[in-house]
């Protein structure tokens, strides 16, 4: 189901904020508050991810949201790529 997939890619930007090249970009450029907020944002959708899977079996919007999610979660992924990869240059 999406709300998995979505979930699994959660986890995966979980981890590539903790990468050291990202966090020494973050550092240089004086991004600290909105890394710290964007992690907040992320707890706040993994909950909600899991409030979803219970409903995107009995409602169809819940399963379009999930799928436009895991879009802007690819799109998260991507930027968080360049700026670590910015950040070993």
């Amino acid at each position: 189901m999406a709300e998995t997939a979505a979930a699994g890619f959660i986890k995966v930007i979980f981890e590539k904020l903790a990468n050291e090249a990202l966090i020494k970009y973050v550092r240089c450029h004086g991004l600290q508050s909105e890394l710290n907020e964007l992690g907040s944002k992320l707890s706040q959708i993994q909950a909600l991810l899991n409030d979803a899977s219970h409903k995107e079996v009995t409602d169809e919007s819940v399963g379009l949201w999930l799928n436009n999610l895991q879009h802007v979660a690819y799109d998260i992924d991507d930027v968080l790529d360049d700026v670590a990869t910015e950040g070993t240059s």
